[in-house]
């Protein structure tokens, strides 16, 4: 989705998100025990069991608690709970990322003689671009692919996915893989083939959001506000009683559909590290999660003094909020690094990196690079070094 910035728009993913969309658990298959055709489609799977999300408002959602907290000390070389989903456990080393189910024997064996002898690396493809490694590629996928409100299981390089609680799900897990079966290339995570019995099902898979519900319905996406009475109407009675259509604007060129326009900017202009809220006027107010910002306004309203700008959002809708610096991080996020913006500068590092957290422990480094004028709105984008600036601008 352009964010109408221009050819130097640059970039930004912080470690943090909410917790509405992103963690599953790992569950034992009963199909193993039950049905001789289960086991043998599960052989080669690994089982992702999803849990609820955290609490959202009616209206503007409440900001959740950041799930992926700066590294620090603690965790660049070791532990690093921040990155853990339910059913995962991660270790952070030389700013790669160990990713491990929690009840496999691959944890316990890396936990008494460390690294293996013999694992598998994906470059890039962790949290804010960390590199992934694991002593088998089922678990790294299933660790991308896990979303709350769905079961995955990884096969031959595939994801399967169901929605949880549903009877095709217990069809799968009772009798394997269903003779009728939609599959999307290259729509999953790190592009891998998607499959599932119905195209429903993957398009509210391929549109889930951190803060929001999805919900696919005769190839239209309808959204909510997580935990909202929309949602809870819309999940007794299977409609809603407001409905706002944005046609082709959704995954794969879907429609999406919502309550109300606001949920729908919401929506659309979501990212990791913000709070984003539409307003009536076509507007969308940002913030930093766990910002006092952000806080402020979900208490008390829009404050008393903002910043805008015009233009600047999602298909050239103005953003608003109560910092320039947030705005600037904002219209920089891209995957792999990180922005801090400084009075009107970008701080840039790659993600997860002893750099950035020498930043946030120490400040300024005595030494670094400047480049100006090259980032969003013409901001000076400085690092510690040249090529940590050259891989961000090339990333644009």
């Amino acid at each position: 989705m352009a964010l109408g910035l221009g050819p130097n728009a640059s970039f930004v993913l912080t470690l943090v998100t909410s917790t509405g969309l992103i963690g599953c658990a790992s569950t034992p298959d009963p199909a193993r025990e039950t049905s001789d055709a289960a086991s043998a489609a599960a052989s080669h799977s690994v089982a992702v069991e999803s849990q609820t999300p955290r609490s959202g408002d009616a209206g503007p959602a409440r900001g959740s608690a950041p799930r992926h907290a700066p590294a620090t000390s603690s965790t660049l070389n070791g532990r690093s709970p921040q990155f853990d989903k339910p059913g995962f456990t991660t270790f952070l080393r030389d700013g790669r990322l160990w990713v491990f189910q929690t009840t496999g024997p691959a944890l316990a064996d890396f936990r008494e003689a460390g690294e293996p002898a013999k694992c598998v690396t994906w470059v890039g493809a962790g949290p804010a671009g960390m590199s992934l490694r694991s002593d088998s590629p089922d678990v790294m996928l299933a660790y991308l692919g896990s979303r709350d409100h769905f079961r995955v299981f990884p096969k031959d390089g595939r994801l399967w996915v169901f929605t949880e609680g549903s009877e095709s799900l217990r069809q799968f897990l009772e009798g394997g893989e269903p003779a009728k079966c939609v599959t999307w290339v290259g729509a999953g995570p790190r592009d891998c083939t998607l499959r599932s019995d119905e195209a429903d099902t993957l398009l509210a898979y391929v549109g889930a959001k951190d803060g929001f519900r999805t919900f696919g319905e005769d190839g239209r996406l309808w959204v909510f506000r997580a935990e909202s009475d929309s949602l809870q109407e819309y999940l007794e009675s299977g409609e809603s009683a407001k409905c706002v259509t944005w046609i082709g604007t959704g995954p794969r060129g879907c429609s999406l559909r919502a309550e109300s326009a606001q949920t729908l900017l919401a929506y659309t202009s979501a990212k990791p590290g913000f709070q984003t809220f539409g307003t009536g006027e076509n507007r969308i107010w940002v913030f930093r999660e766990g910002s006092e910002g952000l806080r402020h306004y979900v208490e008390e309203g829009e404050p008393g003094k903002c910043i805008t700008w015009i233009g600047a959002g999602p298909d050239g809708r103005t953003l608003r909020s109560d910092s320039a610096d947030t705005l600037l991080e904002y219209v920089a996020a891209r995957p792999g690094f990180e922005v801090i913006a400084q009075d009107g500068r970008l701080w840039v590092f790659h993600a997860g990196s002893e750099s950035l957290e020498s930043f946030r422990t120490h400040g300024e480094p005595a030494k670094c690079v400047t480049f100006v004028g090259v980032g969003p709105r013409g901001a000076t984008v400085r690092s510690n070094d040249r090529s940590t600036i050259l891989a961000y601008l090339n990333a644009i």
